[in-house]
């Protein structure tokens, strides 16, 4: 136990005065139970003795009124015998009887209806008689009466009937018979009655019986032996409460000490002062009442402000009740809280809400500035101010900041009274702080999720809720005409395929950037999803008023792009629509716009068009052209026509093409340029050449039936097999369910294919060699993919593009052609140059060095039967194939 305590129990215990009135309390809690019960018991014994004593009056009650019902019986019995005798008596007899009379009835009265009983008073003695009457007919037929007038003493006998301290009298009505006995009038008196029924024997009234009874007292020995008992009780509970007393108060000035210790108090000084030590204990509560009341309070502010945060009120409504809450605490006089905006120095000042406080702007940021501050920690800051009252008294100032270290983005600043304020005030400041932290960066990120929901996470532009939103805000604005043109990037996928996403991902990223500067300020650039973007353009009315945003939009993407040693050059389609004169809806004009971009792609890509009513004709007419495409290569409606290649030195045929052609019922024939891209772009590009495959096959095995000679079949390759890794799979069952061999074909990938993942391309390619096929590489020098590329993969033949057949005139065509050959015959590889349409183009070609063709000039593209007639032909003239 602590030595501070002032109420310490140390030698006698009625030093206490606790003590002793609880001493004084537990004797006068004994004393009155002790009394209480031993008066209960003086009650109940003279309460049992009442009753034993009422029993045996009542008893003694009956026994008289019985004897004397039995006494008027044999008094009867003997006037009934008198009678008999005429009026006759012995003389031993006349004891009973003071007289016995007899005479004539009344005439008129009848002897049934007299009662045998009766009591009378003498008028003149007032003295009360019982009669006992009785009748009889004589031989001449007259009835005499006898009237027995019972003796005074013969019915009660005191001596024998009534024992001491008992009387006993007899009533019949309000006439007194008689009494027996003797009681002393000072004595307690018990009384009973008994009421004895006459009518039966003798047709008369009930008779009262009436008894006194002289009260029994309860012996002295009794009460002697009840009060020791209540004596020795006294003197246990006495005994008893001195141990408790001891027992109490020791845990008691313990439990003050506890509840001091509990509720921080410095020291004992009111308890000190107190009465008693329950008063001393009322004192310490108090204590703790008062400074449990202030962390309660402390914790309802914070609980407020928990609300608030939880509730997402606003940052200032937040600041603003984290500062009033500061304001409220024990010592201080004023606070604020200053948030940093940028990183340009620009601050915040939120103030606890009195427009006359001592803290106003301009005294928050001096504060915040002075440079008597030390380097930001975690730690309050102390900052000596004067506080501008009248006695120049110096009021201390705090400052505490928030945020990570050396880089803070808020402060708190405290204005104290007088006094430093206590550790628990800096502590409950310090969780007020932490709020203002947690409310700084829920704010943060509610900022940041909303700039995610309206911007694109790769290029960081609008994205398309975000545009939407735009123009929805220009058209209701009405500020003027606009434009919207919407955007694709041409043969971004053979990037994301052939280069994967990665440098795909970098591609847009560059792209994005490069739009975002070529725009005037004002307008926007949002990325819409894929390679699409949509550019907001205001006071744009015409397509006249385009060709400035478009030569700047061609000048920021006409510089290829280099990302990890490959280099890309950019091209773009784009669509068109104006408002108002296409739209005043937002989702109208970016459908047009789009629909327009499609057209742009549908005439050659990398150029602008500009929407106009028809084109959503050809989009309609383009959705049905899917929708018959599908139909077709359901029905197997397609058919498939072969090209021959011819080797210009020998004029033999080197294999053939096989190429899908379709004749739609309803629009005739469609060409491959048409309908393949609608394919590619509908998810179509698998099923057609699975369709080309199967039905290559099946001629092959015509052909193979017929012994003709026909060289390898070259069939496209779907880009999903090739990166799925299931292209000898696929093949293999085809081939075995139409009786095909490996060697017949040849296979035609794509470089941009090839590219996306070499190490299964390899695999796939090298497992077909091996199997029979060869490889060719289709549209050589028009992608995005580097030559380093052809040493590692397993081909055998290289085709030139058509374009550089169509641009032989063109600068540069030459030189480009010239090393696709060194680069061939360095590595053993077989070329075929396509599209070749004039002699003129292929005299250029061969003196470069080409010697295997395929186009117009040798063979247009045949079907199956014509095939047939040709190898026949060739094989009567003996020409190789």
């Amino acid at each position: 136990m602590s030595n501070r305590s002032g109420l310490r129990i140390e030698g006698t215990w009625l030093r206490s005065r606790l003590a002793r009135r609880v001493f004084l309390m537990f004797c006068a809690m004994a004393f009155v139970p002790a009394a209480l019960v031993f008066w209960l018991t003086w009650r109940q014994a003279d309460r049992a003795i009442d009753t034993s004593e009422h029993r045996n009056v009542r008893a003694e009650t009956r026994f008289v009124a019985f004897t004397v019902l039995s006494r008027l019986q044999s008094a009867e019995a003997l006037l009934a015998r008198i009678a008999d005798l005429g009026g006759v008596y012995a003389p031993g007899e006349t004891h009973l009887f003071d007289a016995v009379i007899q005479r004539p009835l009344d005439a008129g009265v009848a002897a049934s209806m007299l009662p045998r009983l009766h009591v009378w008073t003498r008028p003149a003695s007032h003295d009360t008689r019982v009669v006992l009457l009785t009748t009889r007919r004589r031989p001449d037929g007259l009835t005499t009466l006898y009237a027995g007038i019972l003796s005074p003493h013969y019915l009660l006998h005191p001596d024998e009937d009534v024992v001491d301290g008992t009387r006993v009298c007899m009533h019949s009505g309000t006439q007194t018979v008689g009494c027996a006995g003797h009681v002393d009038n000072d004595a307690r008196i018990m009384r009973d009655t008994w009421d004895l029924d006459l009518k039966a024997e003798f047709g008369a009234p009930a008779w009262r019986f009436e008894s006194e009874h002289e009260h029994a007292a309860i012996p002295d020995l009794q009460v002697h032996w009840f009060a020791l008992l209540a004596a020795g009780l006294l003197l246990m509970a006495t005994l008893m409460s001195l141990v408790q007393i001891r027992r109490m108060l020791v845990p008691l000035e313990a439990l003050m000490d506890r509840i001091r210790l509990f509720s921080g108090s410095r020291g004992p000084a009111g308890a000190a002062r107190a009465p008693d030590e329950l008063a001393a204990l009322s004192t310490t509560f108090d204590d703790m009442q008062q400074r449990i009341g202030g962390q309660l309070a402390r914790l309802r502010g914070l609980s407020t402000v928990d609300s608030g945060i939880v509730s997402r009120q606003s940052l200032d409504d937040i600041l603003a009740l984290v500062a009033s809450e500061l304001r409220a605490l024990p010592g201080i006089a004023d606070a604020a809280i200053v948030v940093e905006l940028s990183t340009h120095g620009m601050r915040d000042v939120h103030l606890a809400g009195r427009s006359n406080g001592p803290l106003d702007h301009g005294t928050v940021l001096r504060l915040l500035d002075s440079p008597t501050l030390d380097a930001v920690d975690s730690a309050w800051q102390p900052i000596a101010t004067q506080d501008g009252d009248s006695s120049g008294r110096d009021a201390p100032a705090y400052r505490l900041a928030i945020g990570e270290s050396g880089e803070p983005h808020a402060w708190v600043v405290l204005l104290a009274h007088s006094a430093t304020p206590s550790d628990e005030t800096f502590d409950a400041a310090r969780q007020l702080a932490d709020r203002v932290s947690i409310a700084l960066a829920l704010d943060a990120r509610e900022r940041r999720l909303v700039h995610q929901s309206r911007h694109d996470a790769l290029t960081d532009l609008p994205n398309r809720l975000a545009a939407i939103e735009a123009l929805d805000a220009a058209l209701a604005a009405s500020s003027g005409p606009f434009a919207v043109v919407f955007m694709d990037l041409d043969r971004f996928k053979s990037v994301n395929d052939g280069l994967g996403h990665a440098l795909g991902d970098g591609l847009l990223v560059e792209v994005a950037g490069r739009l975002r500067g070529a725009l005037p300020h004002g307008d926007m650039v949002a990325r819409f999803g894929g390679d699409e973007f949509v550019l907001l353009l205001h006071n744009v009315a015409r397509a006249e008023d385009l060709e400035d945003i478009r030569a700047r939009i061609d000048e920021a993407l006409a510089v290829p792009v280099v990302l990890d040693s490959h280099v890309m050059a950019l091209r773009y389609s784009a669509g068109v629509a104006f408002h108002p004169a296409d739209g005043d809806n937002a989702h109208e004009l970016v459908q047009k716009a789009d629909v327009a971009m499609y057209r742009a792609k549908q005439d050659g890509g990398g150029r602008f068009a500009v929407y106009s009513p028809g084109m959503n004709e050809a989009a309609r007419e383009e959705v049905e052209l899917v929708a018959a495409l599908r139909a077709a290569l359901a029905a197997n409606a397609l058919d498939v026509y072969y090209q021959p290649r011819i080797d210009a030195r020998t004029g033999a045929r080197t294999g053939m093409e096989a190429l899908a052609r379709w004749h739609d019922p309803q629009r005739g024939w469609i060409p491959p340029a048409r309908f393949v891209p609608l394919a590619e772009r509908h998810g179509l590009i698998d099923a057609l050449g699975a369709f080309v495959l199967h039905a290559a096959c099946a001629h092959i095995a015509g052909w193979r039936a017929h012994g003709l000679q026909f060289g390898r079949v070259a069939i496209n390759v779907s880009s999903e097999q090739l990166r799925a890794g299931t292209l000898v799979d696929d093949m293999g069952r085809v081939l075995d369910a139409m009786g095909a061999q490996w060697s017949d074909f040849e296979v035609e990938i794509t470089e941009s294919l090839l590219i996306a993942d070499v190490e299964t391309s390899a695999r796939q390619l090298q497992a077909l060699r091996e199997l029979g096929v060869t490889v060719a590489i289709d549209d050589f020098g028009t992608g995005y993919s580097s030559l380093a590329y052809l040493a590692r993969l397993p081909l055998d033949t290289i085709k030139i593009d058509r374009a550089f057949v169509v641009a032989l005139e063109e600068a540069g065509t030459a030189s480009v052609v010239k090393s696709i050959l060194a680069l061939a015959t360095a590595l053993g590889k077989r070329v075929i140059t396509e599209g070749v349409e004039t002699d003129a183009q292929l005299h250029v070609l061969q003196g470069w060095g080409c010697s295997v063709f395929q186009g117009y000039l040798f063979h247009r593209p045949m079907p199956a039967g014509d095939v047939q007639r040709l190898l026949e032909s060739a094989a009567v003239a003996g020409t190789a194939v």
